[in-house]
């Protein structure tokens, strides 16, 4: 998945990144997946592989940008979480807007933390 947004955190994951274990601590987590064929692998195929991490109880998934998810309600979080793509893009895809990833869009994942959230920044090292 690309993107999480947890509620009702009851401790935040300090230094690991186990998604598994932030299942088990958060009251509701949204998975935010920009592309569909990705999340249907999620739900399909790779279910199994990722522990049926998104059939789990408080675990939901939603197609779209998390940018475009936050717009249009005004819930807050105790973590968002944004896994930054692009950069690496190569070809076509190195050519996409990106309206996810601009201060607007800072300023609106920081406006909807609760106090004391979190706004964290992941990139895979390949």
């Amino acid at each position: 998945m690309s993107d999480w947004l947890i509620t009702n955190a009851r401790l935040v994951n300090e230094g690991r990144r186990h998604d598994a274990d932030l299942r088990v601590r958060a009251g509701r987590i949204e998975a935010i997946e920009l592309n569909p064929q990705v999340a249907a692998l999620m739900r399909g195929e790779f279910a199994e592989y990722t522990g049926g991490l998104l059939a789990a109880p408080g675990v939901g998934l939603v197609v779209g940008d998390v940018r475009g998810m936050l717009a249009s309600h005004g819930q807050r979080y105790d973590l968002i979480q944004i896994s930054p793509a692009g950069g690496g893009a190569g070809g076509l895809g190195g050519l996409n807007e990106d309206y996810v990833h601009t201060v607007d869009a800072f300023e609106l994942y920081l406006s909807r933390l609760n106090p004391g959230g979190y706004l964290s920044l992941t990139r895979d090292v390949q």
